[in-house]
């Protein structure tokens, strides 16, 4: 049992508490800390799966040609 929330898993508040797993939507791996990512709308995406087309789908940005 926490000696901080008292609660036997720790409440999303308390500095005891695990955090909360990241895993990249593009490759599902999971994340650690200092892994940089993006993240869209609640779905995460490591900057090692991030290309420009991807980013442009994304952000739903529409690319014309001349």
């Amino acid at each position: 049992m926490c000696n901080i929330c008292g609660r036997h898993r720790c409440a999303a508040g308390c500095p005891n508490a695990e955090p909360e797993e990241i895993v990249c939507e593009e490759c599902g791996r999971t994340l650690r800390p200092g892994d940089k990512y993006i993240d869209v709308d609640g779905y995460a995406y490591c900057v090692d799966c991030l290309d420009i087309d991807m980013l442009l789908d994304l952000f739903r940005v529409e690319v014309f040609s001349a």
